[in-house]
């Protein structure tokens, strides 16, 4: 590149090809980068690892006390039923003893 017609601009693009070709060769082969390389990996995937866990663990929290409400309100409309089944029959009775009254007092 250095030769006739090559620009100042050209021999600096030249230069920083060379010295990233060179870099990437150097760590691609060293044994001692592609060492911390690795341990780099390893670091990343134990963090990770630590990452999923705590998210796993917040959302089983979650879960849980999503299925508490649940069972709270389960429980509170069990006991509403109860309660509107025990209303139904009691206006049944009254009805019922309200339309003996009449229909006996009708017939007599």
């Amino acid at each position: 590149v250095a030769g006739k017609g090559a620009t100042p601009r050209m021999i600096e693009a030249a230069i920083t090809i060379q010295a990233a070709w060179r870099g990437f060769v150097t760590r691609a082969t060293h044994p001692q980068c592609a060492a911390v390389r690795r341990e780099i990996r390893l670091r990343r995937i134990e963090k990770h690892a630590y990452m999923l866990a705590a998210l796993a663990t917040r959302q089983r929290e979650e879960i849980d006390r999503m299925a508490a409400i649940q069972r709270s309100q389960r429980s509170l409309i069990d006991g509403l039923t109860h309660e509107v089944s025990a209303l139904r029959l009691q206006t049944h009775a009254r009805a019922a003893a309200v339309i003996q009254r009449y229909w006996r007092g009708w017939r007599a």
